[in-house]
């Protein structure tokens, strides 16, 4: 008996270990790469992958969720009851009155809002800031304080489990200190969306409406359909917005069986927060926001009280003085720029059909603590 030297020994058994090992081999399927792993799209829009979500975007500061996050869980699906329109109360001023767009503008053009927004018809802006300082107990999840700077120093405001403290660092756009306003964002004209039936309805890539009336802390009321023969999937099905200050955008999109990242499912606080619930009714019926609004306060470039969105969604709790991360951005951390005490309401055209009615809005003061007249 002749035996194996030792390299002839190991060449034996390799070949053994891969001959043994073939059958194994050919009988298992391929691994297919989970979202965000190598070989694999992010989750995105543009190009980015599938339109559920995200893998690649930052972090949103006090939460454990990215912006757009792909795992973010969404809210319950609640089936509204049935409300009735609600008229104007007579100190509402009526933007739309199911006659014409005589109280609008429209923004021509494509481009972004200011310091960043999205859609057609907006004009230039955006930049670098800071991150931000917030802290527990806010709806939405937020949670404990953090902050980070970067460019365009400032300081701001934290919220606490035991309400506001007083200076932090609060995101805030490069030069910031000059204030924006719509001037210089595109040129306006006449508005171009079709009225009939008592609504008006998005002419897609003519521009985004614009307020000619200018508002600060109010109070919102704003009724919005899909049309019956909506087509496309999530952000791509019925997309526009209510951009409180032209800049703050609650979602609106088809709300129906549309799977969607949940931080822009309808009625969220765009890139920030979704609903609590999601009450949306299908395509052809009417939704209905209404929104109490408190503006943020500023001090030269540093930010004293961020925005406050309060919103009813279909008569049911959406979010309840959830406060904002800054100008609505589609993928970064929203950040602030120092604007007027009052900018316009508009509605955003996204290249979707989109149907509203019955929009006013109520100024809202401190007339609780003024002297009777």
């Amino acid at each position: 008996m002749r035996y194996l030297k030792s390299p002839d020994l190991m060449r034996f058994l390799c070949a053994g270990a891969v001959f043994c090992a073939l059958p194994l081999w050919a009988q298992q399927e391929p691994q297919q790469p989970t979202p965000g792993q190598a070989g694999q799209p992010e989750m995105g829009r543009g190009g980015r992958g599938n339109e559920l979500g995200r893998t690649d975007t930052p972090f949103l500061p006090g939460q454990k969720w990215r912006v757009h996050d792909i795992n973010r869980p969404h809210p319950p699906v609640v089936t509204p009851a049935d409300i009735p329109t609600m008229p104007p109360p007579p100190d509402a001023i009526v933007l739309f009155d199911g006659k014409d767009l005589s109280k609008w503008m429209q923004r021509a053009g494509r481009g972004r809002g200011p310091g960043g927004g999205r859609g057609f018809g907006q004009g230039a802006g955006g930049g670098a800031g800071q991150a931000v300082g917030v802290g527990a107990g806010m709806p939405g999840g937020v949670g404990a304080g953090m902050a980070a700077t970067a460019a365009g120093a400032g300081r701001g405001f934290s919220v606490s489990a035991g309400g506001y403290t007083a200076p932090r660092v609060y995101p805030m756009v490069a030069g910031g200190s000059n204030p924006v306003g719509i001037s210089g964002q595109g040129e306006l004209t006449e508005p171009k969306w079709k009225v009939e039936n008592g609504y008006f309805e998005i002419v897609p890539r003519t521009g985004t409406l614009i307020t000619k009336d200018k508002f600060g802390d109010c109070q919102i009321h704003i009724e919005w359909s899909e049309p019956p023969d909506i087509e496309g999937s999530s952000q791509s099905r019925g997309n526009s917005g209510v951009q409180i200050m032209d800049r703050y955008e609650i979602q609106v999109l088809d709300p129906w069986n549309n799977p969607t990242y949940a931080d822009g499912q309808a009625g969220a606080l765009y890139g920030v927060s979704p609903p609590l619930v999601n009450p949306g009714r299908k395509p052809g019926e009417w939704n209905v926001f209404d929104i109490v609004f408190k503006a943020p306060r500023f001090d030269g470039s540093i930010v004293v009280s961020p925005a406050y969105f309060t919103l009813f969604f279909n008569g049911l709790l959406a979010y309840d003085h959830l406060a904002g991360l800054g100008t609505t951005v589609d993928g970064p951390v929203p950040q602030y720029t120092p604007h007027d005490a009052e900018e316009p309401l508009s509605l955003q055209d996204h290249g979707h059909r989109v149907r509203f009615r019955n929009i006013w809005v109520r100024r809202l003061t401190d007339a609780v603590d003024q002297p009777d007249k």
